[in-house]
């Protein structure tokens, strides 16, 4: 984790962090109450920030009366808070940058770009708008304040609602449950989370939004409970160049759900492209290993996954198909037809594949790269059993296939067709290279590496005539009759299953190559 360093402005100490080393420069503007020093202890927050770092340098901060800056009498307004940004860049040397404006942050990004534009490269707004609330009436005002009112009660307490409302996807996991209400008061008091709640009820910085000459892009799922997509919408349409991407998901907090989805999003508008993602497999830098052939299995840093971490048949079924694919990405469409067959709301579907996906994130640590039509193991931050065999395979090194090869691709799973597919595939190929070995070996009177690689043709496909013919002769060649006079009747055996007459082996002294 990065150090604590301090701005001053007006007499506050703002605390900020910077990280990472790539091309571009990103300044995330806080949203209600968060706290940078405890964000790194969740490995939600760690993925989010780690890819950030992956392409660019970047700075976050605590807003004046939260986290680890001063506690003041009272919350910011817009306006300080535009200055805040402006002190934070300085203390760190920051001329300009793109801001990242989330939740309740976007206004004041908004603000700023409008207020110094010359200080902005872009503006990037996740779960935002230009306001929080929209028009209301009288008795929605009051309905208003009472829901904040218990709201800011509960806050830090294990009787919290701040999950429920803005991270479902993670709102009956035990181990975030357990977490968040220290994260709540090391963030913010409960009597500054009411006054930052009252605030939010009347920000509306849409009289700026012409006034920005920045590019945009504004980034919101469709299921956001806590912020309408509307708010979205409006900034799209009022900002001159602004671009809105509508992302699958029911979760406001960005860090969790299907991060990378929008964070491919912010590296391709900060940076021009998206590169090849090496985040790290778990917070303390551990490596998933995904296990197809003999049967799934998965490790992290060594261990072996319980299947209860799973959390349902679904989520593996789902790893498994991804698995297969060995690195290729798989259709969005084709997961939601395998998973709910009889399905058709295409939003919900959606959302559902979003929550297994970001459930798979959290047993491998990432390990996924995703965007809106499809989705593939991210082969630099997975050690994938069946890549290994694909890429000797592809590099034409027939020893280190088949040495690669541990057995049937999820035998486990005999009549699903993707798995089907792909263990006849693997089989296949791998039955080339033992015949490419076999040939070789025969041509070299090696008998003894004739004899092992033609028996594993056979145990991958028992009817192999080509196979038992070069079977039958090595072992008549070697000495060994015995052995080969067996060889030859489960031959003749195999051939009658078939209903094929079999040839005379045994009679050759010369043995064909395979």
């Amino acid at each position: 984790m990065s150090p604590v360093r301090y701005a001053r402005v007006e007499g506050v100490s703002l605390a900020y962090q910077t990280w990472g080393e790539g091309p571009a420069t990103i300044v995330a503007i806080p949203p209600m109450a968060q706290n940078i020093e405890l964000m790194w202890e969740r490995p939600e927050y760690r993925t989010m920030f780690d890819r950030l770092g992956s392409f660019a340098r970047v700075l976050h901060f605590d807003k004046r009366g939260t986290g680890a800056s001063d506690r003041t009498t009272r919350m910011p307004t817009i306006d300080e808070r535009v200055e805040d940004v402006r002190a934070v860049m300085d203390g760190a040397g920051i001329q300009h940058a793109h801001l990242l404006g989330v939740s309740e942050g976007g206004p004041v990004a908004l603000a700023f770009a409008a207020t110094y534009p010359h200080r902005v490269d872009g503006v990037v707004l996740v779960s935002s708008g230009a306001r929080v609330h929209g028009d209301a009436t009288p008795e929605q005002v009051a309905a208003g304040k009472a829901w904040n009112d218990a709201f800011a009660e509960r806050w830090g307490t294990e009787e919290s609602m701040t999950l429920e409302v803005f991270a479902p996807t993670v709102a009956t996991d035990p181990g975030y449950r357990a977490w968040e209400p220290r994260y709540e008061r090391q963030s913010a008091s409960p009597a500054a989370v009411r006054e930052l709640l009252a605030m939010m009820q009347v920000i509306d910085v849409r009289p700026l939004l012409r006034s920005i000459v920045a590019p945009v892009l504004v980034l919101h799922r469709r299921g956001d409970r806590a912020m309408p997509i509307e708010r979205a919408r409006e900034v799209a349409a009022g900002v001159a160049d602004a671009r809105l991407v509508e992302l699958d998901g029911d979760d406001h907090m960005p860090q969790v759900g299907d991060v990378h989805a929008w964070l491919d999003h912010v590296e391709a508008f900060t940076t021009g492209s998206v590169g090849v993602r090496t985040a790290p497999a778990s917070p303390d830098g551990a490596r998933a290993e995904i296990r197809t052939m003999g049967g799934f299995g998965v490790r992290v840093d060594g261990d072996e996954v319980p299947p209860a971490a799973w959390g349902s048949r679904q989520v593996r079924q789902l790893c498994k198909r991804l698995a297969v694919a060995a690195g290729h990405p798989v259709p969005r469409e084709e997961l939601m037809e395998l998973l709910w067959p009889d399905e058709l709301d295409m939003v919900r579907l959606r959302a559902r594949l979003s929550v297994l996906l970001s459930h798979i994130r959290r047993v491998l640590g990432g390990g996924l790269i995703a965007d809106r039509d499809a989705v593939a193991v991210d082969l630099a931050a997975v050690d994938l059993d069946l890549h290994h065999v694909h890429d000797a395979l592809a590099r034409g090194d027939d020893e280190e296939a088949v040495s690669a090869y541990a057995g049937l691709v999820l035998p486990e799973d005999r009549y699903e067709e993707w798995a089907v597919a792909a263990r006849d595939q693997v089989a296949f190929a791998v039955i080339g290279a033992h015949r490419r070995l076999a040939a070789r070996a025969m041509a070299n009177a090696h008998l003894d590496a004739a004899i092992a690689h033609t028996s594993a043709i056979l145990e991958l496909d028992p009817y192999d005539e080509r196979a038992h013919e070069v079977l039958v002769g090595a072992l008549e060649t070697a000495g060994r009759s015995g052995d080969a006079v067996r060889a030859d009747e489960r031959y003749r055996q195999r051939m009658q299953e078939l209903g094929v007459r079999a040839r005379d082996l045994l009679p050759r002294r010369g043995v064909a190559e395979s």
